[in-house]
C-alpha cells in the first residue's frame, strides 16, 4: 500500500471517527487556511490526490493527534485512538476492552459465516 493511499485511508478513518460530512472537514481546512472542496477531501481519502506537509498539519491540529498516525504502518484501532484522545479510568478502560473484544468476535463470526458460504457454493 502506498503512502498516499495509508494516509488517504486513516483520514476517512478519522473524519467518520469524529462524524465529521467530507463538506465538514472542507469547512474545518478552510478555517486553518486551507480551501479545498467537499471532492477534494474524497479525492484525499482515496488517494487519487496528495496530502501536503501543510494540509497534513491542519489536519492533525482538526483532529487533535500526531501527524505520524497517517503514517503508521500497523492497525490501530479506534479504541486505541479514543484513549489517545481522552484518559479513561479502570473502568471505561475494562469496558472499552470488552467492547473491543465482543467487535473482534463479531467479526470473526461474520468472516467464518461468508467463508462458509463460499465452500458451499464449490
Amino acid at each position: 500500500m502506498s503512502n498516499q493511499t495509508l494516509v488517504g485511508e486513516r483520514l476517512k478513518e478519522l473524519r467518520e471517527f469524529r462524524e465529521y460530512s467530507q463538506a465538514d472537514l472542507a469547512e474545518a481546512l478552510k478555517v486553518k487556511g486551507i480551501t479545498v472542496s467537499r471532492e477534494t477531501v474524497s479525492k484525499m481519502e482515496t488517494g487519487a490526490r496528495a496530502i501536503s506537509a501543510f494540509e497534513l498539519k491542519a489536519l492533525s491540529i482538526i483532529f487533535d493527534i500526531e501527524i505520524d498516525y497517517f503514517f503508521e504502518e500497523e492497525e490501530e484501532s479506534l479504541a486505541s485512538l479514543f484513549r489517545k484522545q481522552k484518559d479513561l479510568n479502570d473502568d471505561d478502560e475494562l469496558f472499552l476492552e470488552e467492547v473491543f473484544v465482543t467487535v473482534e468476535l463479531l467479526l470473526a463470526q461474520e468472516e467464518l459465516h461468508h467463508s462458509d458460504k463460499k465452500i458451499e457454493i464449490l
